[in-house]
């Protein structure tokens, strides 16, 4: 099994006091925490890695449905979509 390492802007940071975390992120985009599931649109960086294209790489599974975040240029045409119904339009813009 081969592992893929990608960058999010944001990170995790303490509370003031301490006690708890807060969640930094991008003005353009949500963090994506474990166990959140996603379609990413990547691009590799110039160390190996790969990051999340800004704004338009970033749509979010939530109950099977399609989010996108508010800045994506193509938020209009593929939130609410079923991620079946994404990834063939991903696949059709492909060929």
């Amino acid at each position: 099994m081969s592992t893929l390492v990608v960058a999010q802007a944001g990170g995790l940071s303490p509370t003031e006091d301490g006690t708890g975390v807060t969640i930094s992120e991008d003005g353009k985009g949500a963090m994506l925490l474990p166990g959140d599931r996603a379609v990413l649109l990547l691009q590799q960086s110039s160390r190996g890695g790969y990051y999340i294209q800004t704004a338009s790489g970033w749509f979010q599974i939530v109950d099977g449905l399609v989010t996108a975040n508010y800045y994506n240029d193509w938020r209009a045409s593929v939130e609410g979509k079923t991620e079946a119904e994404f990834t063939e339009l991903l696949k059709a813009a492909l060929e």
